[in-house]
């Protein structure tokens, strides 16, 4: 397996215009009344003043709710996870340890960019990929919780569930990220089936048409940079990140994740 990675480089406007024209139309009744009573037509509150009150009051009103509108949307801009840089897309070195850790470390991040696990793996294949540390000199390697991060040839994460199921590889709640020719999102849902791919709501789309929805939300910069990092791979690591790009686009349209 890691020889086969190593090689795969509302509402409608005419109503509130009627509701305006209503409110105009009371205004001006009552100026009338009051030019009648006084009789010299020295109205007591000028017209003007009293058009400008209710456009006021009208305004303050549109503004409060506005308001409230903001503060729901802070509200849920507070409680969502940041985006944050994902890790490698492909890996810097082909060890083992770096090839498997890249893998493992983008698998976490997709599963929960914010989770402590997903920080441990993306922790481990930096120093594995960019650090000193080898195989030779890891012995038996374990995570921070004396977990075993490798048994023989195959990796765990810090939870103990099996980051890979022969050739195949899953999420850390034990879902597969891939099996065969299909591809899955965290949650279960189909992501690839044979040629075809498959919205994190289940509409079957193009690449292409994946590929846009997802960048509208991740953005257009963050996806080019993505996609330049994986280069030409169109094997195990593009799909992998053209998977991550559309699960966090999705995550973010609902308000889970934000992109700021």
């Amino acid at each position: 397996m890691m020889s086969e990675l190593n090689g795969w480089r509302s509402p409608k406007p005419w109503h509130k215009q009627s509701h305006k024209s209503w409110r105009y139309g009371l205004v001006g009744t009552i100026a009338l009344l009051l030019t009648v009573v006084t009789g010299d037509g020295a109205i007591a509150f000028p017209l003007s003043h009293i058009i400008q009150t209710a456009e006021t009051h009208q305004s303050d009103d549109a503004y409060h709710k506005n308001q409230i509108i903001i503060r729901r949307r802070d509200s849920r801009r507070r409680q969502a996870e940041s985006l944050r840089r994902p890790p490698d897309a492909i890996p810097p070195r082909t060890t083992d340890a770096c090839v498997a850790l890249t893998a493992m470390a983008n698998i976490a991040y997709l599963w929960d960019l914010s989770s402590e696990l997903s920080e441990d793996v993306e922790g481990r294949q930096f120093a594995a990929c960019w650090g000193r540390e080898t195989e030779e000199s890891q012995g038996v390697p374990q995570w921070p919780n004396r977990r075993a991060m490798r048994v023989g040839s195959t990796w765990y994460y810090p939870n103990g569930r099996s980051a890979q199921f022969s050739d195949y590889w899953n999420y850390p709640n034990g879902r597969s990220v891939n099996f065969g020719d299909s591809w899955y999102y965290p949650n279960g849902r189909t992501a690839r089936f044979d040629s075809y791919w498959y919205t994190p709501n289940r509409r079957r789309v193009s690449e292409d048409e994946l590929l846009a929805i997802a960048c509208a939300e991740v953005g257009r910069r963050r996806c080019a940079e993505r996609l330049n990092e994986v280069g030409s791979d169109s094997g195990f690591w593009y799909n992998l990140t053209l998977i991550q790009l559309a699960w966090l686009g999705e995550q973010i349209e609902e308000g889970r994740i934000d992109p700021d």
